[in-house]
């Protein structure tokens, strides 16, 4: 990878806030954005505001999936924004970086599989520009696009992709600047493995379920219907989003346990 002198750090503090619990480096609608950018910052393509994958905390401008794997990974919101094609994209925000990195991870494991390339996330990115996105993959990274790439080496694909979809590929520029504030203290490398481990096992953090998961879905249902049962007998009974969705995974890991049934077949 390129090695290019870090950003001073009291640089960018003294033009982004620190992503934390409780307050975003900038609010998630761009016309919010640009309305708090008090000090008149210019961001690329002369915009008064960071791009929405900064915006966001989606760092790879992965959009909305089908199989509910944003939810999982915890989208509070979405917004419809322009695709390359120039139909409109929903693209999900989190509340933290980290969610935002992780569902990368996610992405990869759902549309590339267990043996990522350059070449074969370039293909499922179907993004504008692709033979310049995959030069500067490459330039960044200096490996070859057809490798079989190891944690190590997709956090660093991952580290030159989020640049590109930020505007940041010019180290001191403000989108840089601010991509690196976004991405401090996150373990890119750890947060992309959580994603992907996400994929497979289709839980989440607190247990939650993907509505791709037959098992978790169905429970979930179930769990809706007697919170609504028990609120329309006036029961006092916990049915709390955090404790359904705990009583959801106890209930799956049960059903999965259970034995296979054995059936015998009369001729």
């Amino acid at each position: 990878m390129v090695d290019t002198p870090p950003i001073p750090t009291a640089r960018i503090g003294q033009l982004f806030a620190s992503p934390s619990d409780d307050s975003r480096m900038f609010p998630v609608a761009y016309s919010e954005a640009k309305e708090a950018n008090t000090l008149g910052l210019k961001f690329a393509g002369n915009n008064s505001a960071p791009p929405a994958s900064i915006r966001h905390y989606n760092p790879g401008a992965v959009g909305e999936r089908s199989d509910g794997g944003h939810k999982l990974l915890g989208a509070t919101s979405m917004a419809d924004l322009p695709g390359n094609d120039g139909n409109a994209l929903s693209t999900p925000a989190f509340d933290s970086p980290a969610d935002g990195v992780a569902y990368y991870g996610y992405f990869i494991q759902a549309r590339v599989g267990d043996q990522p390339t350059i070449d074969k996330i370039m293909k499922a990115y179907a993004t504008g520009h692709p033979d310049a996105y995959k030069q500067y993959i490459k330039s960044q990274t200096g490996l070859d696009t057809t490798e079989v790439l190891d944690d190590d080496q997709l956090a660093s694909v991952a580290r030159a992709m989020f640049e590109w979809e930020s505007g940041g590929t010019q180290p001191y520029s403000t989108n840089a600047q601010a991509l690196t504030q976004m991405l401090n203290n996150v373990d890119i490398k750890a947060q992309i493995q959580r994603g992907r481990t996400a994929h497979k096992t289709q839980a989440g953090p607190n247990g939650n379920t993907s509505a791709n998961d037959s098992i978790g879905a169905s429970l979930t249902k179930e769990a809706l219907n007697r919170r609504a049962f028990s609120e329309g007998l006036g029961l006092n009974i916990d049915t709390s989003a955090a404790t359904m969705a705990r009583r959801v995974a106890q209930e799956k890991r049960r059903l999965l346990a259970q034995p296979t049934p054995q059936f015998k077949i009369r001729y």
